[in-house]
């Protein structure tokens, strides 16, 4: 018998997940030219984005030594703690997430669950270097002190062309 895998948000786990919907986009630029056309040149990938429904009963939780209200502000405590979190999907393992927002709705029918949407969006992380500049003695005088390059030879052409 195979088993399904486990969901996890950031070490919070649901009873049920009712759905997940998986955004993932590229941006591909578009440059206007002279007669109408555009031209592409570059394309990046955009972070990637979750939106998840999850389910918390009173009782699941209890078996976990939490409440509904706790449940709920743990997730709240990783979103405002703008804490990088790895979920665990049905579909993938995402790394770098943050929880971008949390919905709960609560009514007669839902007071003993914690039922949440929430969406989280993948961040990129980079690493930067720095790059030493000149002295200022070696930048103050830069036609005594730069290399020089061959650029070719020039000539002055007229704007009529002759």
């Amino acid at each position: 018998m195979a088993t399904g895998v486990i969901r996890s948000i950031g070490g919070f786990y649901a009873e049920v997940t009712v759905q997940e919907q998986h955004i993932d986009e590229l941006t591909i630029t578009q440059h206007p030219v002279e007669r109408g056309g555009a031209i592409t040149d570059h394309a990046f990938k955009m972070p990637s984005q979750l939106n998840i429904d999850i389910g918390n009963s009173a009782a699941y939780l209890d078996q976990s030594g939490s409440s509904i209200d706790q449940a709920y502000n743990d997730l709240l405590n990783l979103m405002i703690g703008v804490n990088l979190l790895t979920v665990q999907t049905g579909k993938r393992l995402y790394q770098n997430m943050l929880i971008k927002s949390l919905r709960v709705n609560t009514d007669q029918k839902t007071e003993n669950v914690l039922s949440v949407s929430m969406q989280l969006q993948e961040v990129f992380l980079v690493d930067t270097s720095t790059t030493p500049l000149p002295s200022n003695s070696v930048a103050a005088k830069p036609q005594s002190t730069a290399s020089t390059t061959n650029t070719g030879t020039k000539s002055l052409v007229s704007a009529s062309g002759s």
